[in-house]
């Protein structure tokens, strides 16, 4: 089973997401070069491209997949291999206005939407080469049971996306059951899922792994301020993870040899503190060093003038973390000043 992660928006903390060396990572077509850059650094796992607008099912089904085709022949030079052409349609937020029937959850919107995504099969049934995911509706508004027949466009598609939240009120299992019932063949994926304690999250893989899907990607790497309760880096070991996708890899992909892990963390730490460290800086290129050697993380406490050279100044903490170097957002043991020149 794939493990995997979706971005949005990022232009930091590449390096460790390529020291993590995800099976898959999900990204919306804003952010191909994201992607550019994480196949420089030499990730070789599988990109899948969520295409994102607020008002998708506002052109046929059809249109829309043109539109994609067109897209994907002017950018795809980084070797895309999955494609989900929407995102929730059944919710009232992802278009820009309600169904005549008066949501996007009636059993009249759903024909609609299954309507939607058969034409958009057949018009990109041309680009085989990809595989072309049938999207996830939301598991909090009535979605697949709502419909009033059998979903038309379920039996076409070889993937099928869910998403699965920790707390929601739909379990995985009846998620999948209801796909299968309504004529789902093929493969499943968890296209998003988060929340949880860590070690629940482990046990979120194993159980999926075991009913049989074929992926599961959290959402999201690094939120923004609207999105920071998805933030991955701050609900999971990111060691314990990456072991974690290594004994349950199915296949071989060649992890990323020029990534400077302990740099990288220590640049998220400080970045995260209010600072963000040039590659050159004599400062932190001395935190980097004792990191190495002694297991040590010194940061920046938070400066709003970004004025953090003042070794006079109480400005940095000594922390000591758990070998190997460890990192849970601000949870750090303040143990001693600083400076330590």
């Amino acid at each position: 089973m794939l493990v995997g992660v979706g971005i949005q928006g990022i232009d930091r903390d590449r390096e460790l997401l390529a020291w993590v060396n995800f099976d898959a990572i999900l990204f919306m077509d804003g952010d191909i070069e994201e992607i550019r850059a994480l196949r420089r650094m030499g990730w070789q796992g599988r990109a899948f491209l969520r295409f994102y607008d607020s008002d998708m099912m506002g052109k046929p089904g059809s249109a829309r997949a043109t539109e994609h085709m067109a897209w994907l022949e002017a950018n795809d030079d980084v070797g895309i291999t999955d494609i989900i052409s929407a995102n929730e349609l059944n919710l009232d937020g992802e278009h820009a206005l309600p169904h005549p029937s008066g949501s996007w959850q009636t059993p009249e919107a759903l024909t609609a939407i299954d309507t939607w995504l058969t034409d958009y099969y057949y018009l990109f049934l041309a680009r085989n080469h990809y595989r072309l995911h049938w999207p996830a509706l939301s598991p909090s508004v009535p979605g697949l049971n709502s419909h009033p027949h059998r979903w038309a466009s379920l039996g076409l598609y070889a993937a099928h996306d869910i998403h699965s939240y920790y707390g929601d009120s739909i379990t995985l299992e009846q998620q999948l059951d209801n796909l299968r019932a309504h004529g789902a063949r093929g493969q499943f994926y968890v296209t998003e899922t988060m929340g949880g304690p860590w070690n629940g999250y482990l046990a979120f893989l194993d159980r999926a792994r075991r009913l049989g899907v074929d992926g599961c990607l959290w959402f999201l790497w690094r939120g923004n301020s609207e999105w920071i309760k998805y933030d991955l880096l701050d609900h999971i070991n990111l060691h314990q993870l990456r072991n974690y996708i290594i004994a349950n890899r199915e296949e071989v992909i060649v992890p990323p040899t020029t990534i400077d892990w302990v740099a990288s963390w220590l640049r998220d730490m400080w970045e995260r503190q209010g600072v963000r460290p040039a590659e050159t800086d004599a400062v932190f290129q001395y935190c980097v060093k004792q990191a190495k050697e002694s297991g040590r993380v010194i940061v920046p406490l938070f400066a709003p003038d970004g004025n953090y050279q003042n070794w006079g100044h109480d400005r940095y903490v000594l922390c000591y973390t758990q070998p190997p170097l460890h990192f849970e957002k601000n949870v750090w043991e303040v143990k001693e000043g600083f400076p330590p020149l």
